[in-house]
């Protein structure tokens, strides 16, 4: 590892050591004594770290230092806010000061212009140096032994799992209130606390670390981005990956499978939920959840496709597994879907969100027996194939009919029927609707005829602007004919005008 990873990398454990102790400070308001514990050890981190590396950054600034925590002090000392805020304008004074003199440029040779510049510099390095710090810390990690052994690789498929791990985890919490309530036993944890301390320990670190490139790492020159990002990703560390994520997904359908086959009595006790607010409740995330299992495949197949034909194999076969786990998954948030239906009625979302899901389920049997079968380049145009045939399909389906009908359906089951949802359908539904106007409770029916002859019958809008040839389209013509032969039968069955007030 060459000087600059070496320090670089020291840098980077400083800043992180300085984040957590940010966050488990600095988190409590209004600041005090917090205040000046986390100036305290920001300042002994730092000549601590310039002692260790023997860095020529201490001596000329040393007084600007001892500064730091005295003015962070003042926060526990005095309770003025607008000497609280001159104590806060004071430190970033003495670090942009102390930054001067680390660089050279003591305080007794520097103008004014030039400390104001150092002090938007510092602020710009605050935001953004930590990015650089990384592509310094890179080419010194890629090169560190232990890095690259197999237990190595092993650290690097955990964090390549990470961020799906979390992506998939809040879905499935947010989808499941067992699955929530399983992790919270298991983990016992809060899990907003959890992210506010993570966030906090982050932000800190981010800023102190780019703060520190400045200083004590920055000298002018350019690092190439590829050095930093050349770390190899084989099939050990996409194995990991791919293997965490199965895990999760296993545990979430272990969970899955007592609401699928244990019945309402079962969900209820388990969940607090009525039957259809947990139908509800999964559906929409479980078909992010599958959906986005498609782009991580694909991206973990990519990373491993230089490894042998023996480990690829091995890589395609554990993507297989995860993908049977998604058509468990596609299964459970289909029935969910029905169960939603049957309480709540079909819509335009539901209709159309279900048969994306099934388009979802396509495009995996596509997958399969493209990219999973060694041959990848079938899938990007069979996937664009069955995506217009699908709006095709559902032309030929007509959604808005089907909507009518399943919603009629349920009305003579005795379910509520809801009328004025029909103002949001479009002529499509309108043949669908006259047919069913019959069976409908009389409330309903009163309601829907004087919908229909409003918006399609002789004097409406729609009936004016028939007859320009350019705008003519079969279903707006088909509904207008519709109600134009029925008019006289529904105006008798229409709901009166509601009076008007007189003068």
């Amino acid at each position: 590892m060459d000087r600059k990873s070496y320090v670089a990398l020291r840098v980077f454990g400083l800043a992180v050591l300085l984040g957590i102790a940010g966050n488990l400070l600095l988190r409590v308001e209004p600041w005090g004594l917090n205040a000046f514990l986390a100036a305290l050890l920001f300042t002994l981190g730092f000549h601590v770290l310039v002692r260790r590396l023997e860095l020529p950054l201490g001596g000329a600034a040393a007084w600007l230092w001892a500064t730091v925590p005295v003015l962070a002090a003042v926060l526990m000392w005095r309770a003025s806010e607008p000497l609280t805020g001159l104590a806060v304008l004071g430190v970033l004074l003495a670090l942009a000061g102390a930054a001067l003199a680390a660089h050279g440029r003591g305080l007794q040779r520097a103008g004014m212009w030039e400390l104001v510049t150092e002090g938007v510099a510092m602020v710009l390095h605050a935001m953004f140096g930590a990015v650089r710090l990384a592509l310094e810390t890179g080419p010194g990690v890629v090169r560190w032994a232990p890095w690259n052994t197999r237990a190595g690789a092993v650290v690097r498929g955990i964090l390549l799992a990470l961020p799906p791990l979390v992506v998939f985890g809040a879905l499935f919490v947010s989808a499941d209130a067992a699955f929530a309530r399983l992790l919270s036993d298991l983990v016992d944890i809060d899990v907003e606390l959890v992210a506010s301390h993570v966030l906090l320990t982050g932000v800190f670190t981010w800023l102190g670390a780019g703060w520190l490139y400045w200083v004590m790492v920055n000298d002018g020159s350019r690092v190439p981005p590829s050095s930093a990002l050349g770390v190899r990703v084989g099939m050990v560390e996409v194995g990991v990956a791919l293997g965490m994520v199965s895990a999760l997904f296993v545990a979430f359908i272990a969970v899955q499978s007592t609401y699928l086959f244990g019945g309402e009595a079962l969900v209820q006790g388990t969940t607090g939920l009525t039957y259809a607010e947990y139908a509800r409740s999964g559906f929409f995330e479980m078909v992010t959840a599958a959906f986005l299992v498609l782009p991580m495949l694909l991206v973990g197949l990519w990373l491993v496709r230089d490894e042998p034909e023996a480990r690829q194999r091995l890589v395609r076969l554990m993507a297989a597994g995860l993908e049977v786990l998604v058509f468990v998954l596609i299964a459970s948030a289909l029935y969910r879907m029905r169960l939603y239906q049957e309480a709540y009625g079909l819509t335009h979302l539901r209709f159309l969100t279900t048969a994306f899901i099934i388009w979802l389920a396509v495009i995996f049997v596509l997958f399969s027996v493209t990219v999973l079968r060694g041959a990848p380049r079938g899938f990007i145009g069979g996937a664009v194939t069955t995506a217009l045939a699908a709006v095709v399909l559902l032309a030929a389906v007509n959604p808005d009919r089907r909507i009518v009908e399943a919603n009629v359906e349920r009305a003579q089951a005795g379910a509520e029927f809801d009328a004025g949802y029909l103002r949001e359908l479009s002529a499509d539904a309108v043949p669908a609707i006259v047919a069913a106007l019959p069976t409908l409770p009389e409330a309903s029916r009163c309601a829907t005829a004087h919908w229909l002859i409003t918006r399609w019958g002789a004097g409406s809008r729609a009936a004016e602007r028939r007859g320009d040839w350019r705008s003519w389209n079969h279903a707006r013509s088909n509904a207008l004919r519709l109600v134009a032969e029925r008019e006289e039968a529904l105006r008798a069955q229409a709901c009166p005008p509601e009076p008007t007030s007189g003068g």
